[in-house]
C-alpha cells in the first residue's frame, strides 16, 4: 500500500451504490492518489462493488466491523439508523486496521468533489488538531442549527493519534445509547453530539474555516459564484423508475449548474449498472410523521425540481 495514497471511507448499502460510484469518480478525477475504504451495508452492494473494476478501493464487509456492542442495538434502528450508529466505528477500524495510516477522511456517499479535498484538509494539517470537522454553514434563511446541529457529519478528517481514539469512543458510547431520526433533548442521530466537541475536546478539533468551499442545498445560492471543493447532494434522489428530484425544498437557480453536472455523472452510473444487471432500487421516502410534516412544508415554501430520464 502506498504510504502517500490519502484515505477516505464512506458506508451504503445498495440503494445508494450509484451515489458511491459518483463519489468514487470525482476522486479519482480531483485525488488520483487515494484509497477509498468502502463499508457495505448488505450483501447485495459488495457483490457488486466485488465484480467492478475499481482502482484503490477496500471493501469491509458488516461482519468485519460489527461488535457484541453494535449486534445488541441493531435490531431496535433502521437501516439508516443503523448506518448513523455505526458512523464513529468506521474509521477507527480501519485506523487500527493499517496502523501506518497517518489519517483517514469520512466522507458522506452523496458527496461529489468539484475540487481537490486537499485543500480542506491542509486546514488540519496547518493546525495543531486532531479532526477536522465541517459546519452546515446555512444560508440564514434555511438555518436549522437546532434541529440538525451546527456541524455536519458529512466530511470528517481524522487523524492517526490517540486524541482522536479519545473523541471517536466518546461518540461510539453516546451513538451506542441513542442513535435515531427523530428529535429528542437536543439529539437527533449521530449528528447533534458533534455540537459538543469543540467545548469537550478544545484543541483536538480544529472547524473548517472555508465554509464557501463546502456546500449543499442550503448554502449553494448564499455562497454562489464560489466553487465548492465539493458539494453534498442531500435530498438527490430517484423518486421512481424514470425521475429524478434534485432537491426539495430549497430555491436553486444560479447553482443549478453543479447539479447538471452531478446528474450527468448519476445517469452515467444507472446506465453502468443496467449493463452490469443490477437493478437500482428506488430510495423509499421516510415515513416518519417528522419526516412527512417537514417534506410538505418544503414543498409549499420552498422549490423542488424533477428531471425525466432514459435509459
Amino acid at each position: 500500500m502506498n504510504k502517500n495514497n490519502e484515505h477516505f471511507c464512506t458506508l451504503f448499502d445498495i440503494s445508494y451504490l450509484p451515489y458511491g460510484l459518483c463519489l468514487k469518480k470525482s476522486l479519482d478525477k480531483h485525488m488520483p492518489n487515494h484509497i477509498l475504504w468502502i463499508l457495505c451495508m448488505d450483501e447485495e452492494v459488495h457483490k457488486a462493488l466485488s465484480q467492478f473494476s475499481l482502482n484503490n478501493i477496500r471493501l469491509i464487509s458488516l461482519n468485519e466491523i460489527e461488535s457484541k456492542e453494535l449486534l445488541n442495538v441493531k435490531n431496535s434502528r433502521t437501516r439508516g439508523e443503523y448506518c448513523w450508529t455505526l458512523t464513529p466505528f468506521l474509521p477507527e477500524f480501519i485506523l487500527n486496521k493499517e496502523p501506518s495510516i497517518k489519517r483517514v477522511t469520512y466522507l458522506d456517499s452523496d458527496l461529489y468533489f468539484f475540487s481537490t479535498p486537499e485543500k480542506i484538509i491542509s486546514e488540519l494539517e496547518n493546525s495543531s488538531a486532531s479532526i477536522l470537522i465541517t459546519e452546515h454553514a446555512y444560508d440564514p434563511q434555511y438555518d436549522q442549527t437546532n434541529t440538525s446541529g451546527r456541524f455536519c457529519v458529512q466530511f470528517l478528517t481524522y487523524l492517526n493519534n490517540n486524541s482522536t481514539k479519545e473523541v471517536l469512543h466518546w461518540w461510539q458510547e453516546k451513538c451506542l445509547e441513542w442513535c435515531f431520526a427523530r428529535h429528542e433533548n437536543g439529539l437527533f442521530g449521530d449528528q447533534m453530539y458533534l455540537n459538543q466537541w469543540p467545548s469537550l475536546f478544545g484543541e483536538a478539533i480544529k472547524i473548517v474555516e472555508q465554509k464557501d468551499k463546502t456546500q449543499a442545498p442550503w448554502n449553494a445560492e448564499y455562497y454562489f459564484p464560489q466553487v465548492p471543493v465539493f458539494f453534498h447532494f442531500h435530498g438527490f434522489k430517484k423518486v421512481s423508475e424514470n425521475k429524478i428530484r434534485y432537491f426539495l425544498g430549497y430555491k436553486i437557480k444560479n447553482s443549478i449548474y453543479l447539479y447538471t453536472q452531478y446528474y450527468d455523472s448519476f445517469l452515467e452510473m444507472l446506465k453502468f449498472l443496467k449493463r452490469e444487471n443490477i437493478k437500482q432500487p428506488i430510495i423509499k421516502n421516510n415515513t416518519s410523521i417528522l419526516s412527512i410534516i417537514r417534506d410538505v412544508k418544503r414543498s409549499i415554501f420552498g422549490t423542488t425540481l424533477i428531471r425525466r430520464y432514459e435509459i
